[in-house]
């Protein structure tokens, strides 16, 4: 195994390379199209809870279930996609808001490979892997929060 001893060697040299590429990757897959269908539903639900005060839990725009109760709504993720989008612009803030969560990932993942003091091998297999796994799904919706928990 003198292989393995000699990429525990240059772990930092290897582990560097890895997340270099990895985030070049990750910031062309945040310059793709931003939206999905509802994206701009959560967008204006975020800015009528911020600037206008209105509820989070009650649909103001829906025209099937107008005035009802919404379940569980995303209210975080509306609230900070509204900020980024006001702050940076509709593109960069949708940009913005999906690299952000895609670099928190990286950081808890690379955070548990550290303490468990994985060896530079697994950083080459999970790294990409969850790169690779982004791209699947890399869409501005409320379950890109969830990549990173």
């Amino acid at each position: 195994m003198k292989w393995i001893n000699q990429i525990e060697k240059r772990k930092t040299l290897i582990v560097g390379g890895i997340l270099l590429i990895a985030f070049s990757a990750l910031i062309v897959t945040s310059l793709r199209s931003p939206a999905a269908f509802d994206t701009f539903w959560h967008l204006q639900m975020g800015k009528d809870w911020l600037e206008n005060g209105l509820s989070p839990w009650v649909d103001h725009y829906s025209f099937t279930f107008s005035g009802h109760e919404i379940v569980g709504p995303p209210v975080f993720f509306q609230g900070l996609l509204h900020l980024a989008v006001s702050h940076f612009g509709i593109r960069d803030g949708f940009q913005a808001i999906r690299f952000g969560f895609f670099f928190l990932a990286i950081a808890m993942a690379l955070l548990l490979l550290r303490q468990i003091k994985a060896p530079a091998i697994i950083y080459a297999l999970v790294v990409p892997m969850i790169v690779f796994l982004f791209q699947l799904r890399a869409i501005v919706r409320p379950e890109l929060v969830s990549y990173s928990v």
